[in-house]
This record gives structure tokens, C-alpha cells and sequence, in this order.
């Protein structure tokens, strides 16, 4: 991997890897980066399920409707991601679900189809029409397009272009879905479904705030999240929808989405939003962490935000001050801050290891020898002060292990536990730099001798680290930029706040 790639948090793909190692064996699943995943920087999905949910009265678990949810010219998944990209361009991230494997397929010539949308809008009400048949058809690859009686769409272009704006814009994302549509009529209902991406994950997200699909009404508080129907639904959440997904996070915390509203509470007590790096607040968030009182004052202010917000509206809250304080109590606040130290600081650990092994190349393993690979690191003053720093929140964190029964207690696993003696071990011993992670490579070289299939080894009789794989091959990692794009969305709970 490139010297400062953010990864830190791993989602399993297999039992193996749940049960197994990358390089550092504590660096496990963290709690929200599975849920958060690759392609989810949007929340704004939720709304646009639950207003699917609610208008259409679709039911998620039958293929045929999601198949309709998804493909739908005028509210479907697409249009509406499309819409939102070409709405607000400067925050589309994560509005693409699916776009990705268009493009991957050949049926989309690009990642962007939204641009040439806007331009041939632009230039459909000039006289000269063939041009702009052109200019569109190059959001398709050529064997898409052959399938396509090009006339046909060119009448379709001419029909639309006597509209005026927004429309215009909002028949050729159709006219696009119509052949994105067509171009995957022969596939199975199931794989085309597919192809948008992790709206499943989004679908989950529905379950842990207690949703079911077919049941959502108007006396339901999640209904707030359908006011505007699919199709016509704005960008980004709004403070009332933070405050029904916060709300009902909350009430149903047993279904496994607390961690989401524990980590948001965790980065809001301590302003990681507001900064460039929020990396660097959250891995010391167990340090930065107020005393109890202050965080309580803290969470009496969020939730009667929640509940003003929700009031507003005519609903009245079904999770009293006292419930959610008992739920998002200043101990789980702190349990959840140490699950931040612990992947990240962890994180970093390895990101500075696999520094050693230089980028990976595909099916290429990179071969180099420690010493050599050291001295090219360390003459980057900059990578040396990290490394010191990452080195000594390491030893804290292995001390806190170790000396505190509450690190002890989230870890939990004998294994781990017995890793963070050996970092111990390691860390103690006074030796230079290049001797840390010597040492480092050693132990993870030793451990990789249980793990039939190992991501890479060290040699210490030759001096020389092999990298087998690319690790995300069997363990993708989460850009942990998703996770803080969610936490900086939920902070907009906050505006327009007296």
C-alpha cells in the first residue's frame, strides 16, 4: 500500500479471516465500519427507502418490487441517485450506488454519467440535434448502443427537448435508466438487483431502526422520512431526519445499530467533524473523553434536540430523556471511545508496517529486504516522527490493556490479549526504531505460521518481507473516510439550532 493510505477498519468476508489476522491479529472487525461500508457515504438512502417504503408500500424481501425500486424511470434507485448527483455535485458521494458496476459490465462508458446528462441538456435547445444525439450516446459503450435502434432514441431527444429545466434534465436521466434498463432485460431478477450495489446494507440499517418495509404508516414516527416521495426527495438529511434515525437507532438498540448513534455521540462530545482530521481526535477519544457529568449534559441536550425536532413535527418522542440517557449512558460513550482508540491506533500500526513492503502489485508479490526498505523510510523526517508517535500510543495502549479492566473486558479473546503482552515484550526493550519493527515483523511473521493462506511473511535469516496478496482480496478494509462522512452528516442535527 502507498505510505499514508487511511484504512483501519476491516469488514469479514469468510470465517477465516473473522477468526484470523491481516498483519496485526487485534486489528478485527470494528462495530461500525461493517454496517458504514464501501460505497454507503450517502445516509440519505435510509430517507429514500423508508419514503419508498411508505408511498409504495413495496416490500424489500421480493425481488420482482426491488427489482421495480431500482429500475423505476421516474422515482426508482437510479433516477434518484442520478438526480441527487446532478442537484448538489460538490457532496455526491455515495449517490452512485450501482454506477460502479455499470461501468465494470460495459454498460456505461464512465463513472460520471450525470456530466454528459447536464451537457446534452444544455445543448438540446440548439437547432443542430445530431450532435447532440452523439454527445449522448457516449454515456454508453458501443456494444450497449448496439443493441439500441439509435432512431428511437433520437425521437425521444427531440420530444424532450421542447421542455424547460428541471424537466428536461429529469426525462434524459429516464430515457438513461430506459436503456440502462434494457441493456440487463436478460439477466436474472436476482443479479440484476445486484447491480445496485450495497443498497442491501442500507436495507439492514432499515432492520436495526426497527422498519419493516410493509409496515410502515402515517402513526409511524419513521414516516417523517418519507414527506417527499421518491423522485422528489432533496439531497442530504435534514435535522428532523437525523432525529428519526437517532430516535429509533436508539429505541431498538438491541438490534445491533447503537454503535452508529454511540460513535456519533463520541465524535459530537468531542468536535471530530469540525476538524481537516477527525482521525486525530477519535483515536485518542478515550483520552479526550470529559468527565460523566459533562457528558450526560451533553446527551440531555441531544436528545431534547431530538425531541424538539420530532415535536415539530406533531410526533411525540417514544424514547423519554431518562430511556435514552440509560441507553447511551456515559459508560457505553467510553466503552465505545476505547473501540475507536483500539482500531485506529491499531490501524496505524499497520499501515507503518506495511510502509515496509512498498505498494502492492497484482499477482506481482513485492520482495525487499528490512534494513534497505528502513533506510529509504527514515529519511523522511515526517514518517519518523509518525512512527515514533504510533510506537509510543502502541505501548499506551497495550499498558491500558494490560493495567485497565475495561480495555480488558471489550477485548476479551485470550489471544489478543496474549498479543498485547507480546507488544508489551517488544516495546520495552529500549531498541531503535528499525529494531521496533523488526521485531514487529517478527511476531507477525511468527503468528502468520497458524493462518494456511498468510497475507505475508518475514524472513529473518535473510532479512527479507514477501507480501503474498493484496490483504482486501479476503478482508476488504473500509476507508474509514465513509465512516467520518456519516458522522459529519449526523452533526447536522445541530444546524439552525437556537
Amino acid at each position: 500500500m502507498p505510505v499514508g493510505v487511511s484504512y483501519g477498519f476491516s469488514a469479514p468476508t469468510g470465517a477465516k479471516r473473522e477468526k484470523g489476522y491481516i498483519l496485526i491479529p487485534g486489528l478485527r472487525t470494528a462495530r461500525v465500519a461493517p454496517v458504514v461500508n464501501i460505497g454507503m457515504s450517502a445516509p440519505d438512502w435510509i430517507k429514500f427507502l423508508v419514503s419508498y417504503a411508505y408511498n409504495e408500500k413495496i416490500d424489500f424481501r421480493d425481488p420482482a418490487q426491488m427489482n421495480r425500486l431500482i429500475f423505476h424511470r421516474s422515482h426508482g434507485l437510479f433516477f434518484q441517485g442520478l438526480k441527487w448527483r446532478i442537484m448538489d455535485p460538490s457532496d455526491a458521494a455515495g449517490y452512485g450506488i450501482g454506477i460502479n458496476n455499470l461501468n465494470t459490465m460495459g454498460i456505461l462508458a464512465g463513472i460520471n454519467p450525470e456530466d454528459r446528462i447536464k451537457s446534452v441538456s444544455q445543448k438540446l435547445t440548439s437547432p443542430v440535434r445530431k450532435q447532440v444525439l452523439h454527445d449522448f450516446l457516449q454515456i454508453f459503450t458501443h456494444s450497449t448502443i448496439a443493441r439500441f435502434p439509435v432512431e428511437d432514441i433520437f425521437k425521444s431527444l427531440n420530444k424532450i427537448a421542447r421542455f424547460s429545466e428541471p424537466r428536461r434534465t429529469f426525462e434524459l436521466i429516464s430515457i438513461t435508466i430506459d436503456i440502462i434498463k434494457e441493456s440487463v432485460r436478460a439477466m436474472p431478477i436476482q443479479e440484476q438487483n445486484q447491480i445496485a450495489g450495497t443498497i442491501q446494507q442500507f436495507i439492514s440499517i432499515l432492520e436495526m431502526m426497527g422498519i419493516k418495509s410493509t409496515e410502515v404508516s402515517e402513526k409511524d414516527l419513521v414516516s417523517l422520512l418519507g414527506l417527499s416521495k421518491p423522485g422528489e426527495i432533496p439531497p442530504h438529511l435534514s435535522p428532523v431526519d437525523i432525529a428519526v434515525i437517532l430516535h429509533e437507532l436508539a429505541r431498538n438498540a438491541d438490534t445491533g445499530g447503537l454503535p452508529i448513534v454511540l460513535s456519533f455521540i463520541v465524535s459530537d462530545i468531542l468536535g471530530a467533524h469540525k476538524t481537516a482530521s477527525p482521525e486525530e481526535i477519535l483515536w485518542e477519544a478515550s483520552h479526550r473523553l470529559p468527565s460523566d457529568m459533562r457528558i450526560e449534559q451533553h446527551l440531555r441536550r441531544l436528545y431534547r434536540r431530538i425531541a424538539n425536532l420530532i415535536n415539530s413535527k406533531g410526533f411525540s418522542t417514544y424514547l423519554s430523556e431518562d430511556e435514552f440517557l440509560s441507553t447511551c449512558s456515559p459508560a457505553e460513550i467510553r466503552r465505545e471511545a476505547i473501540w475507536w482508540e483500539y482500531n485506529l491506533v491499531l490501524g496505524k500500526l499497520e499501515e507503518l508496517m506495511r510502509d515496509f513492503v512498498g505498494p502492492y502489485r497484482f499477482q506481482i508479490p513485492w520482495r525487499g529486504r528490512f534494513r534497505k526498505e528502513f533506510v529509504r523510510l527514515s529519511s523522511n523526517s515526517a514518517w519518523n516522527r509518525k512512527a515514533h508517535i504510533v510506537l509510543q500510543r502502541i505501548a499506551e495502549l497495550a499498558n491500558n490493556v494490560s493495567s485497565k479492566d475495561m480495555y480488558s473486558f471489550i477485548i476479551g479473546e485470550e489471544e489478543l490479549l496474549a498479543w498485547f503482552r507480546d507488544i508489551q515484550l517488544v516495546l520495552n526493550l529500549n531498541e531503535s526504531l528499525d529494531g521496533n519493527f523488526k521485531k514487529l515483523w517478527e511476531l507477525a511473521d511468527r503468528l502468520s505460521k497458524n493462518d494456511d493462506d498468510p497475507v505475508a511473511n518475514y524472513d529473518s535469516s535473510t532479512d527479507t518481507i514477501s507480501l503474498h496478496k493484496d490483504p482486501r482480496e479476503d478482508n476488504p478494509y473500509i476507508q474509514r473516510s465513509i465512516v467520518y462522512a456519516w458522522i459529519e452528516k449526523f452533526s447536522r442535527i445541530w444546524r439552525d439550532a437556537s
